[in-house]
């Protein structure tokens, strides 16, 4: 029989026909963004894809037996998932690599994490960032879209599912490689700078809804911007938008987010908790340093009966507090000297009095909180922790 490289006459001509027809029928939309999106895949194919595409890499990796990590992997995962809505076969693995600092997720609910990112991440709610961006991948169907993208210009709609039928190899390699997942297991092409937003943002909003906060987010990409400047940046950093524009964006996306923040004292205290040490089955491991920047684990606004505002707020670390300025709409600057001896977990407040409002009202809207200090040990190195709180 006639062939054209290696596909046949018959498939090209059936790709055709189904490419036309698939077109009127691909439109979809993202969650949150609304971004349209061209999807030529249905939901049961690409989970399908998916599924192969995991068990390729769980064959080729190497997959943890540490059981803190792997439950602690699941717990997070699971939660996020949940906050998601989708229905899939969600399966979050870890894999041994302690010197790869990444994740990937694949359609149908396929979830991998290396070793290497329980280090940056730090604690459980630096890693619901990580997975509620992947899981915000899977819930806006990035995969389906690349591999719509790509496959279609590869083998032609039709060919797809052909080659899904009879489990092709060369389908299953183009799919690897629309994943992103390249012949070394870790090492994974980018995404589009759109889709890689897309997933940050919906993240924040997965994690908030799962009771894990999401400035965690903010301080996951500051310590991935200072791991950039070493000799050899993570590929967590090679393969994304570099962590300075993700920052800014992060912040301006956290008043969307924080509304759906509303955890119990259990979650705030779980989403503070390290992660275990990469390693803890193969050798004895110290425990990690603390975060550079204290984290502000409770932050909430109240009014008062002055027609104030009161910021309430607990670090999660002994410190000496030295001031702190608020930053709100309509340009409301208040700064206040604050010379004050914090425990961990220990409540404080900050009141913007009406005469700092305009009008002595208190507008709605995004309010930051900044507060400076020092670490009360022999060092007594500076900090500055910050909060959005948004006020309506």
């Amino acid at each position: 029989m006639r062939r054209i490289g290696c596909v046949r006459w018959e498939v090209l001509v059936l790709a055709v026909a189904t490419l036309l027809t698939a077109l009127g029928a691909a439109c979809a939309t993202a969650p949150l963004t609304q971004r349209s999106q061209l999807i030529l895949v249905s939901r049961a194919e690409e989970a399908q894809l998916g599924t192969q595409a995991f068990d390729a890499v769980s064959k080729k990796g190497k997959r943890s037996r540490d059981p803190a990590q792997i439950a602690v992997v699941e717990r997070i995962g699971n939660r996020i998932a949940a906050a998601s809505g989708i229905q899939a076969n969600w399966e979050f693995a870890v894999f041994e690599d302690d010197k790869t600092v990444n994740a990937f997720a694949l359609p149908g609910g396929k979830v991998g994490v290396y070793t290497g990112i329980f280090r940056v991440a730090e604690t459980e709610a630096g890693l619901a960032a990580v997975l509620a961006h992947e899981v915000g991948h899977v819930m806006a169907r990035h995969g389906a879209e690349r591999l719509s993208q790509g496959l279609l210009a590869q083998f032609g709609a039709a060919a797809i599912q052909i080659g899904m039928a009879g489990k092709d190899p060369g389908v299953t390699r183009g799919v690897l490689e629309a994943y992103g997942l390249g012949a070394t297991v870790g090492v994974l092409l980018p995404w589009g700078r759109t889709q890689e937003s897309e997933a940050d943002r919906i993240g924040l909003v997965l994690m908030a809804r799962a009771g894990y906060d999401p400035h965690a987010a903010l301080s996951l990409w500051e310590r991935m911007q200072k791991t950039e400047g070493r000799q050899r940046a993570p590929e967590f950093l090679s393969t994304h938008p570099g962590p300075g524009r993700r920052i800014e964006s992060i912040r301006a996306w956290l008043p969307e987010a924080l509304p759906y923040y509303r955890p119990t004292p259990e979650q705030v205290a779980e989403g503070g908790q390290f992660l275990p040490a990469a390693g803890t089955m193969r050798r004895a491991v110290a425990a990690p340093a603390p975060p550079s920047t204290p984290a502000i684990r409770e932050g909430r606004w109240e009014r008062e009966a002055t027609a104030g505002l009161r910021f309430v707020f607990a670090l999660d670390r002994p410190v000496a507090l030295q001031g702190a300025e608020i930053r709100g709409p309509e340009g409301i600057i208040y700064q206040v000297f604050l010379e004050a001896r914090l425990e961990a977990n220990q409540r404080e407040a900050i009141t913007l009095p009406p005469e700092a409002m305009p009008g002595g009202v208190p507008p709605a809207g995004t309010y930051t909180l900044t507060i400076k200090g020092r670490f009360p040990d022999p060092a007594g190195q500076p900090f500055t922790a910050e909060r959005a709180y948004a006020v309506r």
